[in-house]
């Protein structure tokens, strides 16, 4: 829902749920936040949150005065600690009181007398006057607030939260000596302060010596430069199978690997056996990827699968993603760990997933947005619609103006595809079927794409990977981790630093498990060393604490350490979004394998359509905005753009729906 005004936000009429900073209007939104901070300022001696005051203020109709009111009638005031009273030269005590900021927590400086000045700053601490009157003493804040007598003594030193004092009699032995002398034996230092000032002492004399990285040298010697030419005779394209729910992706996979032979007649056997043992005979070949229990039982995927595939001249790594609406963030890593994306369209129920509820528009959006800038869209499922050339063109036409109009995609970048997966026509051989379409079919494109995609590794750029997957070895200080080299390369005997725990091993070894075509067979290759492109498992040993490390965490040198940070400045695309976003807006972001609860810190500027930068107080649909984003829960380790175009990327969903994705520009220490 995209069709508020710019200028304007959306305005509930039918809806009474009380005070909803989202409801207000650009005028109310500014003087609630020109209020704000004077409230905050008169209240802050007061146990009210910045939530209630927002409230108040906007009962009040942004009045100051009348807000502050009903703070002092509805809120506790906060109260320190009692620690002394000293005479001040005449009838009166001065009250002496630790206090605490109420919305910090750091120490207090609000220091008031009741008849002099109106504030001093003291250390952390609050001076109150204790009046010398016949009878029961009060006490006075210097904000018309009187603390009522009760236990305890001036001059006695005591812990406690209660307000209450009481005032020595003249009638008492000693009538005011006693307070006078309780004051001069505080102005002496007792034996724990003197103790508690000898130990800081010796401690300030301590140098402390920084924690130096373990080496980082690698096992063997050998050429790098003829190593790295070996490895790039063959390229290596990594690609995504997308699309909505019951589309097809993982049967379409599961057709490619069996008809490269890479899955024997054997195995599919077994799974066509025990699919229609379950009553899903035609889930067979889709259970080549969907290998646990709850995704044959439901039939979908939950979560990505990877295979890696080699022909007599080419790699490929597969990544099979989910396309149900409730596992968009599976579906974000694996488009994050992509070269390409392969869109698979059910041609039968092309409606459904086209619509805004569904996932064709969603997927190809975030692909785009997470730097996938090649497209290979398979229209899926013809045989059911007996081969039809007028459904397949009539589909390529909206799903190509889409990718080039809205998504800005390069239309020399996208491939049409006519399939169908579950039987075979055009995945790896051509169809009989399709006597129209003159094309390659899917496994020739796929070549194609590979050939077309740049592969030049710099070797000189920094070693960085981000895990996907974690096994546990027997050895406690060992750990096996995945994942695909964003950049650099790696070698054995390597120190690396997994961020954000700061956890520092030794690569013990390199592996890369893939299938040759033709082979059901599975191998476990030793590298000797491994370059950005490729996913790899790096066996890890001399780990602090394996516990430390989780998927989602980015490995780098132990040379080049990745520090996590709070906050950053990205520039935030926004999609069609059906509220405003205000600035504390919360949502979650989702980077790699990572979701974090965030929120919209500052929006610095807007870019209008015509180029220009306007500083705007909320973003609306289609936004494109430079904005401050701050993460709640855990830092991360981030990289900007421009160190890495696929890193540098992240996603922002909010109550289910993606709605936007970013580009980092700064880390914000």
């Amino acid at each position: 829902m995209g069709g508020f005004d710019d200028d304007d936000l959306h305005d509930y009429e039918n809806e009474d749920l009380g005070f909803d900073e989202d409801a207000l209007n650009d005028d109310e939104y500014d003087q609630l936040y020109d209020a704000l901070p004077k409230l905050k300022a008169l209240a802050k001696n007061h146990q009210v949150d910045e939530k209630a005051l927002k409230e108040i203020l906007w009962n009040n109709y942004f009045s100051i005065d009348d807000s502050f009111e009903e703070v002092k009638q509805n809120y506790k005031r906060e109260y320190g600690e009692y620690v002394r009273a000293v005479p001040d030269g005449g009838p009166s005590w001065i009250l002496t009181i630790r206090t605490a900021n109420v919305e910090t927590g750091a120490a207090g400086t609000a220091t008031q007398r009741a008849h002099g000045p109106a504030r001093a700053q003291e250390r952390g601490q609050r001076r109150l006057v204790w009046s010398s009157r016949e009878g029961q003493g009060d006490v006075e804040t210097g904000e018309g607030e009187k603390v009522p007598a009760g236990s305890g003594r001036p001059g006695a030193e005591f812990c406690s939260r209660e307000r209450r004092t009481e005032r020595p009699r003249d009638s008492e032995p000693g009538g005011n000596r006693a307070p006078k002398k309780a004051a001069a034996n505080f102005e002496k230092p007792g034996p724990d302060d003197r103790k508690v000032e000898s130990l800081t002492e010796k401690v300030a004399k301590i140098k402390i010596k920084e924690p130096k990285p373990a080496a980082s040298k690698p096992k063997q010697k050998f050429d790098i430069d003829a190593e790295l030419a070996k490895k790039n005779s063959k390229p290596n394209l990594s690609f995504v199978v997308i699309g909505h729910v019951d589309s097809g992706k993982s049967t379409l996979i599961g057709r490619l690997l069996y008809d490269l032979g890479i899955v024997d007649s054997k195995t599919l056997h077994k799974l066509t056996k025990e699919s229609g043992a379950m009553g899903k005979s035609s889930f067979s070949l889709a259970w080549i990827m969907d290998q646990t229990q709850e995704e044959r039982s439901r039939g979908v995927t939950v979560d990505i699968c990877q295979t890696q595939i080699e022909t007599p001249t080419q790699k490929f790594t597969i990544i099979d993603s989910p396309g149900h609406k409730d596992y968009v963030p599976q579906m974000i890593n694996g488009v994050s760990q992509a070269d390409l994306a392969v869109m698979n369209i059910d041609a039968n129920s092309f409606e459904s997933g086209f619509s805004n509820q569904g996932q064709t528009k969603e997927h190809l959006t975030i692909a785009k947005s997470l730097g996938v800038e090649r497209c290979v869209v398979t229209v899926n499922k013809l045989d059911v619609g007996q081969w039809s050339q007028t459904v397949y063109d009539a589909i390529c036409s909206q799903i190509r103006q889409f990718l080039v109009d809205e998504l800005a995609y390069d239309a020399a970048n996208l491939v049409f595809v006519p399939t169908s997966g579950f039987l075979g026509d055009n995945v790896v051989r051509p169809s009989k079927n399709l006597a129209w379409y003159t094309g390659p079919t899917l496994m020739q494109v796929l070549e194609q794409e590979n050939r077309a995609i740049s592969h030049v590794v710099d070797k000189k750029s920094p070693f960085v990977m981000v895990i996907s997957d974690i096994q546990e070895p027997s050895k406690n200080d060992e750990l096996v981790v995945s994942g695909r080299i964003n950049s650099g390369i790696i070698q054995p005997g390597e120190s690396v630093s997994i961020s954000p725990s700061q956890e520092v091993g030794e690569v013990a070894s390199i592996s890369i498990t893939a299938s040759s075509v033709g082979s059901s067979v599975i191998k476990h290759d030793l590298q000797k060393l491994a370059q950005e492109g490729e996913f790899v498992e790096l066996k890890l040993k001399k780990l602090a604490s394996r516990e430390n490390v989780k998927v989602g965490d980015v490995v780098t040198l132990s040379s080049n350490v990745l520090q996590p940070v709070k906050k950053f400045k990205c520039e935030l695309n926004l999609f069609n979004i059906e509220r405003p976003l205000l600035v504390g807006t919360p949502f979650v972001l989702f980077k790699n394998g990572i979701s974090v609860p965030s929120r919209l810190s500052e929006i610095e500027s807007i870019v209008t359509k015509d180029g220009r930068s306007k500083k705007r107080r909320h973003l609306s649909s289609n936004n494109t905005a430079v904005v401050v984003v701050e993460l709640l829960e855990r830092e991360l380790p981030l990289v900007t753009i421009a160190q890495d175009r696929k890193l540098g990327r992240v996603v922002v969903r909010k109550d289910g729906l993606s709605i936007g994705a970013g580009k980092i520009l700064e880390l914000v220490a």
